[in-house]
């Protein structure tokens, strides 16, 4: 069987990309974009790509339709946000359990409940 990780993950059990644009900010934040899964843009690309969609055929000017599909992308990104980190802390002690999801943030204590509840 040949290995289908990525030579960039941290180790052969995780699907968490050690490197990536977020290697310039503070290592600090690492666990938050982990959390957050910043680094995995398809979650928010899905829901903002048929919102967009829609903004568009609806927009009543150019001025309108980009003003509310900014406002729409800040929303699919917290939402998506928002929606991983109710479900690592809700399943943090189940993907203890689960190779792929042990280095999630929560479940190898990187980060506190209480820090992710405030972020």
């Amino acid at each position: 069987m040949t290995n289908l990780m990525s030579k960039n993950t941290p180790s052969s059990h995780t699907d968490i990309q050690s490197r990536g644009w977020w290697h310039w900010l503070p290592a600090s934040w690492h666990p938050f974009i982990y959390l957050a899964r910043l680094d995995r843009p398809i979650g928010w690309w899905l829901l903002l790509l048929p919102g967009w969609w829609s903004i568009a055929l609806g927009a009543t000017s150019l001025g309108v339709m980009v003003w509310i599909m900014m406002l729409f992308l800040v929303g699919a990104i917290t939402t998506r946000a928002a929606g991983c980190i109710i479900n690592d802390m809700w399943d943090r002690r189940l993907d203890q359990r689960v190779g792929r999801t042990s280095a999630r943030p929560l479940t190898a204590g990187t980060i506190s409940m209480l820090q992710a509840a405030c972020f």
